[in-house]
Order: C-alpha cells, then sequence, then structure tokens
C-alpha cells in the first residue's frame, strides 16, 4: 500500500493451499527463525489463549500465533490464524510513523 506517494505497508501471504495445521505451525517457525536472524527476538511473542483457563485457543476455534518486531520506523509481524473453515498466515511491514493513518484511510475505503 502507498501512503502521500511512498511505501507504507507490504503484505506476504504464502499460498497455504493443501498444507495441514503441522505443516503451517512448521511453516510458520520458519519464517520467525529468519526474521529472529534478521531482526533479533521479537518485541511480542503471542499465541490466543483463553482468559480464564490460559490454554491454547485451537486454530480452528480461531486460534492464533503472534510475533511482532520493530527495526528502526518499521514494525514487522508475523501471523498465523486459524479459522473454521481455514488457515491465514501472512508476514506485514509497516511505516511505524504512519500506521495510525494508514489503518483510518484503509478503514475509509471499505
Amino acid at each position: 500500500m502507498f501512503y502521500k506517494n511512498k511505501l507504507a505497508k507490504i503484505v506476504y501471504s504464502p499460498d497455504i493451499y493443501g498444507y495441514d495445521e503441522d505443516g503451517l505451525v512448521g511453516i510458520y517457525d520458519g519464517m520467525f527463525d529468519q526474521l529472529v536472524k534478521s531482526y533479533g527476538q521479537p518485541i511480542t511473542n503471542v499465541f490466543g489463549a483463553y482468559e480464564d483457563t490460559l490454554e491454547q485457543i485451537p486454530f480452528v476455534d480461531g486460534g492464533y500465533y503472534m510475533s511482532k518486531w520493530k527495526k528502526g520506523d518499521t514494525l514487522i509481524t508475523l501471523l498465523l490464524q486459524g479459522f473454521e473453515d481455514g488457515y491465514s498466515l501472512s508476514m506485514q511491514y509497516v511505516k511505524a510513523s504512519i500506521e495510525d493513518q494508514v489503518e483510518a484511510a484503509l478503514d475509509a475505503i471499505q
């Protein structure tokens, strides 16, 4: 996505058709390891958990893994999320100084 003629946000979503949950976790782990090599340990590394028990939410019920890094003025987010009918895997780079403006612009066009 461009904002004011500058690249402000990019999202990479690999084709994950045909992968089972174990395969997707393996892909996420591989991407995570490469990001750690490039940017160091994440500033956030969480998984979806039930508030009352802190047990991990299964992917089929909307569970997720999410890790975030900050490098200079760039926020990097790696996300694996499950849905009732499948999965989503993405890696996003956002220019931190204009993140709120980018999100407001996206909300306005939806």
